[in-house]
């Protein structure tokens, strides 16, 4: 059971890890979006074509999305650390300053290099490896239905070893030997003797019998625990399986919204650039594509905390 939640508890971490890389590629992207935004502004403003208060409000942009960039690295930072002390592994490098691989290649310009560059598995491998599940696995095979019965055998043992002194002891001796009755005259006789003896626990029949109810109310609630361990898993089971179905459906919703917000955003930018959209409104547009695509990844890395847990609870 033990080992069982610390597996849980890691590959909750390292998948941490992934969301955090995953939100660090996606505001890099969008700051270095920000940026090319922000010189197409100044070469507008240069050319009289745009006012300043566009100049004004996409150098603020630029700044929040620095900013934003800067906090997503922490967070990766602190997800590192949490693997790290769940595992007792040191990470191999500095990781108060890192950047997901995708990010190093092509960083946005102007920000810290990357003390660690982190690398992480693809979603379909990862689903492949959490989603292998046995289906043949019952309540059974779970640690705390044997534990439970387990504990309920070794009450019932006992319960029997305390209904056997209540018993009376017969005990039955047979003994055969030759004497020699006379010590002068060498004559020997048999001698056959049969004894037979009872006993009763008279003064310890109570205490007996009240550790043989004793140990049959201790197995009987063992196994109402077993019992009810039983149908905590069933439902347990039958719960997470709605819930990584939902979420796998949301996640498919999720990923079509980030897409068309991106297509939008994309159409927004150019209808800028020809001068038929404002700024603002282009501005909002990308702002929207970043938050459907935080949420897109979001969602994708609860499907995979779902499939580790599905994979805890049916694990032999």
């Amino acid at each position: 059971m033990t080992q069982r939640q610390v597996k849980l508890a890691v590959r909750a971490a390292y998948l941490q890890i992934r969301l955090a890389c995953e939100q660090v590629h996606l505001v890099a992207d969008s700051l270095s979006l920000a940026q090319d935004q922000l010189r197409d502004v100044e070469a507008k403003v240069k050319a009289g074509t745009s006012g300043r208060i566009d100049l004004a409000s996409s150098r603020q942009e630029t700044l929040d999305r620095r900013r934003t960039l800067r906090e997503a690295r922490a967070s990766l930072a602190d997800a590192i650390r949490d693997l790290s002390a769940l595992t007792g592994l040191d990470p191999i490098g500095d990781p108060s300053l890192p950047l997901d691989s995708e990010t190093a290649a092509h960083p946005p310009s102007g920000i810290e290099p990357a003390s660690l560059v982190v690398e992480v598995e693809p979603v379909d491998s990862i689903l492949a490896a959490l989603g292998s599940w046995p289906g043949k696995i019952d309540a059974e095979s779970q640690p705390q239905v044997r534990q439970w019965d387990a504990q309920a055998q070794a009450a019932h043992q006992v319960e029997k070893s305390a209904k056997a002194g209540l018993l009376p002891k017969v005990q039955v001796t047979a003994r055969s030997s030759y004497d020699y009755p006379d010590q002068i005259l060498p004559e020997s006789i048999q001698q056959n003797v049969v004894g037979i003896s009872a006993s009763m626990p008279l003064f310890d029949w109570g205490r007996a019998k009240r550790q043989s109810d004793a140990a049959k109310d201790q197995a009987r609630a063992a196994e109402s625990r077993r019992d009810q361990a039983k149908e905590d898993w069933r439902r347990d089971v039958a719960k997470a399986s709605g819930d990584f179905q939902a979420l796998k459906a949301e996640a498919d919703l999720d990923r079509q919204a980030s897409q068309q917000a991106a297509e939008l955003a994309k159409l927004v930018r150019e209808s800028y650039r020809s001068g038929r959209s404002s700024y603002l409104e282009a501005d909002s547009a990308d702002l929207k594509a970043l938050q459907a695509q935080v949420q897109s990844a979001r969602t994708a890395v609860q499907v995979l905390l779902q499939a580790a847990v599905l994979s805890s609870l049916t694990s032999d």
